[in-house]
């Protein structure tokens, strides 16, 4: 119809677990046109080692019980997981109005780039500065620092998890009842933190600096290990 707006065409760089699945799908319910860029995780990890499968079976639990079962996702692209920033840019959709990137491998290079410049959004499942890097939520928890679980919504930035903070949870928020169930709470918020930027006019103004000084821990997946999950 004339004078009808045009939809907002968005690119999501994610995974596939539910979590990641069920913000295509919000945002799809929103009136946008999402195109969805998929790397796969496992939906079973920790193979043989029973401390590792018992984790991983509570943070399922948990994140069904707030996102529902994982479900099919129409128009997708899947790449293998890590492959992300070597892919030839012509098979990607990068012509959207704004990326976001949220579960995706860690994007290096040319592809950095080009999304750092479309200014696309990162959506972090953690409170930055204070926890970066892998499974922030889960390393907040395991030292004690309960009222540092939450989400963020951050400019991506070539550091990891280090650009501006435009929007974020407060501390606290999500410091009771079960761990598991409270960190996929905090990505569920996160979600409607992306929802509401993009409802928001520009220029959106950082909330709060992420400060380098004021990190507690930078983790890698290799941290985790069955001894740290045996204990948490």
């Amino acid at each position: 119809r004339e004078g009808r707006p045009r939809p907002v065409i968005l690119t999501v760089f994610t995974s596939n677990q539910p979590r990641h699945l069920a913000l295509i799908r919000t945002l799809r319910a929103d009136g946008h046109v999402v195109h969805a860029v998929i790397e796969p995780k496992s939906w079973i990890p920790g193979g043989d080692n029973k401390v590792l499968r018992g984790y991983w079976q509570r943070v399922h639990a948990a994140e069904d019980a707030v996102f529902g079962p994982p479900g099919p996702v129409d128009a997708a692209l899947v790449i293998p997981m890590g492959e992300l920033s070597s892919v030839d840019f012509s098979l990607l959709p990068l012509a959207s109005d704004r990326d976001i990137v949220f579960g995706s491998s860690y994007i290096r290079g040319a592809l950095a780039d080009v999304l750092i410049g479309q200014g696309a959004l990162n959506l972090h499942g953690g409170l930055a500065p204070y926890y970066r890097g892998a499974a922030p939520n889960f390393w907040a928890v395991r030292d004690g620092n309960r009222h540092l679980v939450g989400a963020q919504v951050q400019r991506l930035s070539t550091g990891l998890d280090a650009g501006e903070i435009l929007a974020t949870t407060r501390h606290g928020d999500f410091a009771f009842g079960d761990p598991f169930l409270a960190g996929m709470e905090a990505i569920q918020r996160g979600h409607d933190l992306v929802r509401v930027l993009l409802q928001t006019r520009e220029p959106w103004i950082p909330v709060m600096k992420n400060d380098k000084a004021e990190q507690i821990a930078y983790h890698v997946a290799a941290d985790f290990t069955e001894e740290v999950a045996d204990r948490y």
